[in-house]
């Protein structure tokens, strides 16, 4: 990428082929900002990574666990001890809430997908929520026992590890005691895999 894409004050080497900053600009609603000095980090794979030169601090988050970028840039905090999602622009300031299909409880993943959609995870399962943040369902809900971690995979499936702790003969798909890893259609809401 060209040079005109990076923030100020980066320098980057005709051979590096593509950088990553977390850089977010601060503004009066942020309770404190400071400013750091720091390195290029060269990788074997070829990425360049850079450490944020400024930092946002956000008070009072009860328990942040998680945060993805949304689709209009601003920014979503999964807050464990809270029991919600809250959105916020770069600058800091506060947006609302997400509103979920049925309350959280104990939000921990969270992930942005890359039709703009997001899910959440909490310990009841799985929520998607449209780019607008719309509630749209609840995800592989007749099958999942209780799941950790969210991914998506080139074919735009939800990936979540399955575990069934449950002792005795409740089975939903995956038998107790064992772990699976589930492949979630969202277009059909199943696990295909």
């Amino acid at each position: 990428q060209g040079a005109e894409h990076l923030p100020p004050g980066v320098e980057v080497d005709s051979n590096v082929h593509q950088v990553k900053s977390s850089k977010i600009p601060t503004s009066s609603p942020v309770s404190k900002s400071s400013i750091k000095k720091e390195k290029l980090d060269f990788h074997a794979e070829g990425l360049v990574t850079c450490a944020a030169k400024q930092t946002l601090t956000i008070k009072d988050l009860k328990g942040p666990v998680g945060v993805t970028v949304l689709s209009d840039s601003s920014l979503a905090v999964v807050c464990r001890g809270a029991n919600c999602v809250s959105r916020y622009s770069r600058e800091g300031e506060f947006l609302g809430i997400i509103k979920p299909g049925r309350e959280f409880v104990k939000p921990s993943d969270i992930l942005a997908l890359a039709s703009g959609d997001i899910v959440i995870r909490d310990e009841r399962g799985i929520q998607l929520f449209s780019s607008n943040l719309e509630f749209v369902m609840f995800l592989a809900e007749e099958v999942i026992d209780r799941c950790y971690g969210l991914a998506e995979d080139d074919e735009g499936r939800i990936i979540t590890i399955n575990c069934n702790t449950v002792v005795g003969d409740k089975v939903k798909l995956t038998m107790p005691g064992m772990t699976d890893v589930f492949f979630i259609d969202r277009g059909i809401n199943k696990v295909v895999k």
